[in-house]
């Protein structure tokens, strides 16, 4: 990677600056997997009411998030999508990834762009809320999902297409709680559209090896970053706001491997046999795919803590012993 310029600054992986700046001193080809989530133009002035007297209390809701999100036009919000996936598109190598959260109702535009630049369209991958926000004004249902455009660059060949499908079978849509000190990789909520590390981390094991570079252009309070460094990889992360850099900073400064160290709570012992017993797959073989079997991975299936979709997922390690210690 080249430096920063004088206008930048740069701490571990992660710049202070404009994404189309930054982006277009970058080497070519050489990122693994894009994990990213950009202005979605959905800002409005609302502010939404939840003190006294009101059926669900809480914080006061605004809607508008910030600047960032907004846009003098639709033209204008096109314009700047195609720029920024332009670059991404540029520095990506044969076969990277780019999960990309979106507006559900502009998603296929999305892929319609990334089609011309020549991204192939494969899922939308979902995060499914288990603690969505009331709807105050009783009006609508509660917005419980949000949704990522998975897309693979030229190919999908697997020599070129990372999948680690050895993690075991993985359903596109993963149960998790909005951030806000529900787990210590979230820390509190600081950033409006937060995702949850858990969800991310999910989708970096799959979709990248340890090692690999993880680019997120649009990095806010650097959840995807977190969850890059908690897994073995390198990343790079783009952020313009000051204030939600700093954030970023201190909070990637707080992130050792968490590969190797707990989570956030105290270790779950899950004797093995009941593991196979109960046919659930187990993730963490060799490479995240490719290594030794007592690597850190999670396990699949319904009610246990460390499943995947379960809003407590969990890095797990097989023990000498035959138990699968969660933490």
């Amino acid at each position: 990677m080249t430096s920063t310029s004088s206008r930048q600054q740069r701490v571990e992986g992660l710049i202070l600056g404009d994404c189309l700046e930054v982006l277009g001193g970058q080497e070519v080809g050489t990122v693994d997997l894009v994990l990213t989530d950009p202005p979605w133009m959905v800002s409005q002035e609302v502010l939404i009411h939840r003190g006294r007297g009101h059926k669900y209390q809480g914080t006061d809701i605004s809607l508008n998030f910030g600047p960032w999100d907004q846009f003098k036009d639709e033209g204008e919000y096109w314009a700047f999508t195609l720029a920024w996936l332009t670059q991404v598109t540029r520095v990506c190598r044969r076969g990277a990834h780019l999960v990309c959260f979106f507006d559900v109702m502009k998603i296929g535009r999305l892929a319609e762009l990334g089609r011309a630049l020549g991204w192939l369209p494969r899922q939308v991958l979902v995060w499914r809320k288990s603690n969505p926000v009331p709807r105050a004004r009783c009006v609508d249902f509660m917005v419980a999902t949000e949704h990522a455009l998975w897309m693979t660059l030229g190919s999908k060949a697997r020599d070129v297409a990372t999948f680690n499908y050895k993690l075991g079978q993985m359903p596109n849509c993963i149960l998790a709680p909005i951030p806000g000190h529900t787990t210590a990789l979230d820390g509190e909520r600081s950033h409006p559209t937060q995702k949850p590390v858990q969800v991310l981390m999910t989708w970096v094991r799959y979709l990248s090896n340890p090692g690999d570079l993880v680019l997120d252009p649009f990095a806010g309070s650097g959840a995807s970053l977190v969850a890059a460094k908690a897994t073995g990889r390198r990343f790079l992360g783009v952020e313009k706001d000051r204030g939600y850099w700093e954030k970023a900073v201190a909070r990637l400064a707080r992130v050792e491997s968490a590969e190797q160290g707990s989570l956030d709570t105290p270790a779950v012992r899950i004797p093995l046999e009941k593991i196979l017993r109960r046919g659930l797959p187990l993730e963490g073989g060799k490479g995240e795919g490719q290594g030794d079997s007592r690597e850190r991975g999670s396990l699949g299936g319904g009610d246990l803590p460390g499943a995947p979709g379960h809003p407590g997922l969990r890095a797990a390690a097989l023990s000498p012993e035959g138990h699968f210690h969660l933490g």
